[in-house]
């Protein structure tokens, strides 16, 4: 009969036995034993070594993946810190803050390395470890997404008010250009005046049967009050005689005036209350958008009376 593998009952002494015997003594310490009870002893002590050794086998593949993985959250941890350092120095550089969402992450980020650094310090090697440490992980690239979205949205917001600097300083420099060019204007036609005075030709009075007569010629001066807004000060001057025996109440004169350079005219109107008769000096200032220098007709207007033109 073919031996089979056995195992001392006494002193554990690997045996070889003839299965067909009931009762054999081992050569090493001398002991009868019952083949039967040494070779199942075999085979139990067999089993034990192989359960032993998956066992083994298992927790050496937990015991790597835990430690795969907490190079990896260790690695990702410095990661999400370099990152958002660099977001925070941008921030700091154009003299912002975060805001509530940023200062939510870094919590977040804070919040999972204390996490990490106490588990690193009393690891278990369990598969509940595992699902933890995977969750971290996963965690940390959500958190890589919420950075790149924050510097993604400073880029779109730094692209935006770089566009309206372009447009302010456009609407600067057309601004300035009106502005040079008004004050050429203004000072092109004020520089014969020299914020100085300037005489307009004279109203040269001439014989007429009106009641209303010219004394002396009446004449125009304008002088620069605001050389910017081109405002003047006219002022005519002149002296009038109401030649009958009645006085006059609320006479209008209209004096027609036009600057010589451009054209332009415009109506001065003066209101004498009272007209007695004899001579009446006129002295009428008035703030006028021209430079006006010369008197083309005057216009007199008394109640009850019609219209004429004093010549």
């Amino acid at each position: 009969m073919p031996l089979v593998k056995a195992q001392c009952t006494q002193c554990g002494a690997p045996l070889e036995v003839d299965n067909s015997k009931e009762v054999a003594v081992c050569p090493y310490c001398k002991t009868p034993f019952i083949v039967e009870k040494a070779i199942n002893n075999f085979n139990i002590s067999n089993a034990n070594i192989y359960t032993n050794q998956m066992v083994l086998n298992e927790n050496t593949e937990l015991k790597n993946k835990v430690n795969l993985l907490y190079r990896e959250i260790r690695n990702k941890i410095k990661k999400a810190n370099d990152l958002f350092e660099a977001y925070n120095r941008i921030i700091i550089k154009k003299g912002l803050i975060l805001d509530g969402a940023e200062r939510e992450t870094l919590k977040d980020i804070q919040a999972l390395e204390t996490r990490f650094e106490t588990m690193k310090e009393t690891p278990i090697y369990s598969n509940e470890e595992v699902s933890t440490l995977k969750n971290m992980s996963d965690s940390l690239e959500s958190i890589y997404l919420k950075i790149q979205t924050f510097m993604k949205k400073n880029t779109e917001v730094e692209k935006n008010k770089t566009v309206f600097k372009i447009f302010g300083h456009i609407a600067l420099a057309i601004f300035i250009i009106i502005l040079i060019v008004t004050i050429s204007k203004c000072a092109s036609n004020f520089t014969s005046e020299n914020s100085s005075s300037r005489t307009s030709s004279v109203y040269t009075p001439t014989s007429n049967s009106n009641p209303i007569k010219i004394v002396s010629a009446l004449k125009v001066t304008s002088s620069v009050t605001n050389v910017f807004t081109q405002t003047y000060n006219t002022t005519i001057t002149g002296k009038i005689r109401n030649d009958t025996t009645t006085t006059y109440t609320n006479v209008v004169f209209e004096f027609e005036v036009e600057t010589t350079t451009l054209g332009q005219k415009a109506i001065l109107s003066l209101t004498i209350s009272s007209l007695s008769p004899g001579d009446k000096t006129i002295n009428s200032s008035t703030a006028t958008k021209g430079n006006f220098e010369k008197i083309n007709s005057v216009i007199v207007k008394i109640q009850g009376m019609n219209n004429f033109f004093l010549v």
